[in-house]
This record gives C-alpha cells, structure tokens and sequence, in this order.
C-alpha cells in the first residue's frame, strides 16, 4: 500500500474517514503520514482538505443524540401489538384453506379422472392429425357397381 500513496488517495481518506488518521486503517495511516513527511511543503489543497474534514469531525464529535423519552418506547410497542403477526404454520393453514376453498373437500379421484381424460383426448386428437385427412371422397359409396360394369365388359 505504501507504493500507491498519492495526495489524491489522502484526500481520499480525509474525505471518507475524516481529519483524525486515528480513523484511518493502520496501513494506510502509515502510508500517508509517510508521504506527508516526505513533502518539503505539504500541499496546500490537502491542507485545506484535512481542515475542512478537521471543522465537520469536530461539529460531529460535539452532537449528541438524546436517548428517546419511554412515550415514544411506549408508542412504539403499541404499533407493533397492533399488527398481526404470523405465526409459524399460519403459511400453511391460509394455503390449505385456498385450496379448499377452490378445490373442494371431497375426494379428489373424480376431477383428477376427468382431467385425465379430457387429457388423453386432447392429445389423441392432436397425435392423430384428423384435420388433414381428405374428405373430397367422404360423399362417394362404393356399392360395388363399378366393379360389376367392368366384369360384364370384359365378358
């Protein structure tokens, strides 16, 4: 890491973790304060950049949060007892109910049948592939004259 300190990765940490480099990760606080060391003159835009970050670390460590007040605890917990809760097998009881109440109660052997069927139907007819057969023939009985007629010119 200490190869890769430039001012720009310090103004980086400045920015990110504030003007402490208490702050800062161990190798990289190490790194910095190496590079800052090594400047005759540190530059004057990473100055201004730590004080800056120094001014709002300072405005943040002086803000404190109160602890809330037991009405608004209390407030809190009231909400909360108001909503339902799911209990662990309610998932399960609210889908065995939809399905009851969709499918019914009885035995189920009869709609299961009937949806094999109409299954099996379905597909026979597709397999089967009834709409290409000729029907231009359908109206035309053989009732054998023809082959007779052929028979008696033949005698």
């Amino acid at each position: 890491m200490t190869n890769d300190m430039t001012l720009a990765r310090v103004r980086q940490l400045v920015e990110a973790y504030g003007a402490d480099p208490k702050r800062w990760s161990e190798a990289e606080r190490r790194a910095a304060e190496k590079l800052i060391g090594s400047l005759i003159n540190p530059a004057a835009d990473a100055d201004a950049a730590r004080r800056e970050a120094a001014e709002l670390d300072a405005l943040l460590d002086r803000w404190k949060v109160e602890p809330p007040d037991r009405t608004l605890a209390r407030r809190i917990v009231a909400a909360a007892e108001g909503v339902p809760q799911r209990r662990p097998g309610e998932l399960l009881r609210t889908l065995q109910t939809w399905l009851a109440e969709w499918f019914g109660t009885g035995p189920r052997w009869p709609q299961l049948a009937g949806l094999t069927a109409a299954l099996l139907i379905g597909l026979t007819i597709g397999i089967s592939d009834l709409a290409s057969l000729d029907t231009s023939a359908a109206g035309e009985i053989d009732d054998g004259s023809a082959s007779i007629a052929t028979l008696e010119a033949g005698l």
